[in-house]
């Protein structure tokens, strides 16, 4: 009987099907027991949702936690769903519903709720229901996913909605908040500060947590669900197009274990894989351009004009040939390198450690480079304007041939350079 596809994607994994992150499980527990709240920073299919969820599930479950962190009372948001008539009021009530099973024994607790609720969830009735909660030994935890998602909703994006989250999370021992988002903590500050342009920022009572890409140890624990269908240089390929991030990695083996399944070896077996991450990871890769600051475009771009050649055997063209000293963009290149997208070689150099996004991107210049009209609009389509000179850009088409590679190029050099030897059949971890 032929083994099914076990890898996932598409979905939030269960927690039974939940790998790694034990440092930033760590940090979050941490945090939990000296009632700070916490930020969980990531950028798309990291797995924050999934993190969240797993939270829910060991804490629940773990003695030692309980222990550790009193007991916690769990209320779960996600942001996407909210409809756009979900008001303050709604949103309290069904932020504090998980409090209901405790309400029987605790007549006091009662009345709080019930006064909540007759007040409309004013803010200064919710401070004396939470702080009664804590008087019992109790503590919401809020878990608000999608988080962005409130700084674009139509009724809760305002200050009142942020300054009672800010002001009972850091005042009451009965809640406490963490948060899963894309965006870093002083663009969170940026975008709500004309809500309260001469206040502390509501956000600067938070830590914040970083999801980047798998560890070593998980990235080879999740492979091993395709050990016997894996050989060596599977295992390197999913690597060099993922980068590690868990998403990438998924679909990655997932497409690798189906070539197998249809019998596909040596070259045929990883451009067919190639092919099939392009067109299913271009609405992800997408998403994740169009969030990005013109910034953090300019930098990528030029390390990616740097890196394409070196991938079908030309020449590296110099980064300063365009932005200048990619070194000016230091916050970028760490918050780029802390989520994983790019690295640094032996020789210092950056490079995007995600093949299959510098895949998309040699698309998208391709398509816009041949034209200077159209690499003009694209560039200001991006806010990239001024990326470089005119002078620049002709050099950057001649030592590309206008990128004329494209994904279809880099592709068959990938398969080539992990199809065309013999492969060895073995496994990180496996013996012989």
């Amino acid at each position: 009987m032929e083994q099914l596809n076990p890898f996932i994607h598409g979905r939030e994994l269960a927690p039974n099907e939940f790998i790694g992150r034990e440092r930033e499980l760590r940090q979050i527990y941490g945090h939990m027991a000296t009632r700070t709240s916490v930020a969980v920073i990531g950028q798309p299919r990291m797995g924050k949702t999934s993190l969240l969820k797993y939270i829910i599930h060991a804490i629940s479950r773990s003695t030692d936690l309980h222990s550790s962190l009193g007991t916690l009372v769990f209320s779960y948001l996600d942001g996407h769903p909210l409809g756009g008539t979900v008001g303050h009021e709604q949103f309290w009530q069904r932020a504090i519903v998980p409090i209901e099973p405790l309400l029987p024994p605790n007549p006091t607790l009662m009345a709080r709720y019930f006064h909540v609720q007759r007040e409309l969830y004013r803010d200064d009735a919710l401070a004396l229901l939470f702080d009664e909660l804590a008087s019992i030994g109790h503590r919401v935890v809020l878990l608000l996913d999608e988080f962005d998602a409130f700084l674009s909703h139509p009724l809760l994006n305002d200050g009142a909605f942020f300054g009672v989250l800010r002001s009972l999370s850091s005042s009451s021992a009965g809640l406490s908040l963490v948060i899963a988002t894309r965006s870093e903590m002083n663009d969170l500050n940026v975008r709500t500060t004309n809500f309260n342009p001469n206040g502390s920022p509501y956000f600067n009572t938070f830590q914040f947590v970083r999801m980047g890409p798998l560890s070593q140890s998980a990235f080879d624990q999740l492979l091993s669900k395709g050990r016997d269908y894996f050989n060596g240089a599977d295992y390197d390929y999913i690597a060099a197009v993922s980068g590690r991030h868990p998403y990438l990695s998924q679909v990655a083996a997932a497409s690798v274990f189906a070539a197998q399944e249809d019998g596909l070896t040596g070259i045929r077996r990883y451009r067919t894989s190639a092919e099939h991450l392009r067109d299913n990871l271009r609405p992800q890769f997408d998403d994740q351009w169009r969030n990005w600051s013109s910034s953090a475009k300019k930098v990528v771009t030029a390390i990616a004009l740097s890196q394409i050649p070196t991938l079908i055997g030309k020449h590296r063209f110099e980064t300063h040939s365009t932005i200048g000293d990619v070194e000016y963009y230091n916050q970028e290149l760490d918050i780029l390198k802390a989520d994983g997208l790019l690295v640094q070689d032996a020789s210092d150099q950056w490079r995007i450690s995600q093949d299959a996004f510098l895949w998309w991107l040699a698309d998208e210049l391709r398509t816009h480079l041949r034209d200077d009209s159209s690499f003009e609009d694209w560039l200001r389509s991006h806010e990239m304007e001024g990326f470089m000179t005119h002078e620049k850009r002709l050099k950057v088409k001649e030592a590309f041939g206008a990128v004329g590679v494209g994904s279809k190029a880099l592709i068959e050099a990938a398969a080539k350079g992990f199809g065309g030897g013999a492969a060895k059949a073995v496994f990180p971890g496996a013996e012989g």
